[in-house]
């Protein structure tokens, strides 16, 4: 499913740029934003620190892709604590 995703949004590239990403993010279905948690400008603000792990030259390859996702296990780093 993450490769999945990955090809969709990097649409036949091997990498997707960091800002294009970025800007495909929809942190308004987030769980903690739909449950009033958190807000979407929050969730996003995490979203982009974590995905920083992962860049190399302004883009992220389908292998940082996965491993953000494995990494995040269906939450944000900070929402571990």
């Amino acid at each position: 499913m993450i490769k999945n995703a990955f090809k969709q949004i990097a649409k036949g590239q091997d990498q997707i740029n960091l800002p294009h990403l970025k800007n495909l993010f929809y942190a308004r279905k987030h769980p903690r934003v739909v449950s009033r948690e958190k807000t979407a400008e929050q969730v996003y603000g995490e979203f982009c620190i974590a995905i920083q792990n992962y860049v190399e030259n302004n883009c992220v390859t389908e292998e940082g892709f996965t491993n953000y996702y494995l990494d995040t296990s269906c939450c944000l780093p900070l929402e571990k604590e």
